[in-house]
């Protein structure tokens, strides 16, 4: 409203001193100006707006995929979290197994009188609570953000082997 009201008051101002048929002339001519550039304006607003909107809806998308992202890497850590804990929990159930079946046969063994065979079980027994030792050690040290040395040697597979049947 202030434009077009600056307008008209430019156009009088401008055409006081002619005829009124020229001010008439003068008066239209500047009149269809004013329209056109306020038409010219609107399309070119109506432009820098849809850019806008396009710029936002961009954003918002790049928002959108960015937390979707998120979401999954925390599924997925989650997911890696339970597959840890699952192991974790298997890995120190087997060495606890072990020395609660080497308790029981040696307990059977001493109710039977079959002494000889009490001090093999309590070894495998022992070796079993070492490996947990070792493995409970090693948890707190990962927990701690302190990465277990692990060490790298050839081993004697058919000692290993051994070891399993005598705890299973």
């Amino acid at each position: 409203e202030d434009i077009i009201a600056l307008h008209f008051e430019a156009v009088a101002t401008a055409t006081a001193g002619l005829s009124f048929r020229e001010q008439a002339r003068a008066s239209s001519h500047a009149h269809q100006f004013l329209l056109e550039m306020m038409i010219t304006y609107g399309a070119q607003f109506k432009e820098y707006l849809e850019l806008k909107l396009a710029d936002s809806v961009r954003e918002a998308e790049a928002r959108a995929s960015l937390e979707r992202q998120r979401a999954l890497d925390a599924e997925r850590a989650q997911d890696e979290k339970n597959d840890i804990l699952a192991m974790i929990a298997h890995e120190l159930r087997t060495p606890i197994t072990a020395v609660r079946g080497s308790f029981d046969l040696a307990a059977r063994a001493l109710s039977r009188g079959q002494l000889e065979q009490v001090a093999p079980l309590l070894v495998a027994a022992r070796s079993a609570l070492d490996r947990l030792v070792r493995l409970s050690a090693d948890l707190v040290a990962s927990s701690r953000d302190d990465t277990p040395t692990l060490a790298s040697a050839p081993l004697d597979l058919a000692a290993t082997v051994a070891q399993a049947c005598a705890w299973a």
